[in-house]
Formats: C-alpha cells, sequence, structure tokens
C-alpha cells in the first residue's frame, strides 16, 4: 500500500491492526529469532541483518536477541555447528578444513571472533 502511495490507508489499517492485537513485533521477532537460529543455525549478524531488512526496529532485535540469544551464547552455538561441518569434511589437513568452516561460519552470520574461537578448539583437539 505504502509503495503506490497509500501511506493514510497503511497507517490506518495499521493502528488497527496493532489496537486488536494482530501485529506484535516483539512476538514476531521472538519467533524468527528461535526458529531462524536452531532450524538454520544463523549466526546473531545474520539475524540482524534479516530482521532489519523486514522493517524490524533496531531497539525491538536488541531486545530480543538479549532475552533469546545473549552474545556470551555465539561462541558455543558456532561451535556446535563448526564441529557438525567438520566431521563432513573430506580434507584431512585442518588448516584447510579450518578455513572452509570459518567461511561457512561468517556466511552464517557468525562473528568472525567467535567463529575464530570455534575451530581454534578443533584444530587443537585434532592435535591431541
Amino acid at each position: 500500500m505504502v509503495k503506490r502511495g497509500w501511506t493514510d490507508v497503511a497507517d490506518v489499517v495499521m493502528l488497527r491492526l496493532q489496537r486488536a492485537g494482530l501485529v506484535d513485533d516483539t512476538l514476531f521477532t521472538t519467533t524468527w529469532v528461535r526458529e531462524r537460529a536452531t532450524t538454520k543455525g544463523y549466526g546473531r549478524r545474520r539475524l540482524v541483518s534479516e530482521l532489519t531488512r523486514l522493517g524490524v526496529e533496531k531497539r525491538t532485535i536488541e531486545a530480543v536477541l538479549d532475552d533469546e540469544y545473549p552474545a556470551e551464547a555465539e561462541v558455543d552455538r558456532a561451535a556446535g555447528l563448526a564441529a557438525d561441518r567438520w566431521r563432513r569434511l573430506s580434507t584431512t589437513d585442518p588448516y584447510k578444513k579450518g578455513k572452509q568452516v570459518f567461511g561457512y561460519l561468517v556466511r552464517r552470520g557468525f562473528a568472525a571472533g567467535a567463529a575464530r574461537e570455534a575451530i581454534d578448539a578443533l584444530i587443537r583437539a585434532e592435535r591431541d
């Protein structure tokens, strides 16, 4: 509606939907984060990017992520995905595996530091 110049109508419709309790950005964002983080294995950066693209306000995204996906948990989540990916790679060279897994984690939206920590742990474990 907004794209076609119906901003006034769109505002009225959204206001009515919100008053009726049919539009809840926090509930939508919570559901989105849970689903994407669990089934798709997305990191915080990817989640923020997708939700921003969908038009969710930054403060709503931050509040939901703080509750549902704390920054401290990102290394643990990255480690779980990294270990799974590590086992499935055919190469035996740990540094080549590390590079491939690092790229995989970053594409999934994990911070480079979290990806590096997860990979370093896998390389240390393989050496021992």
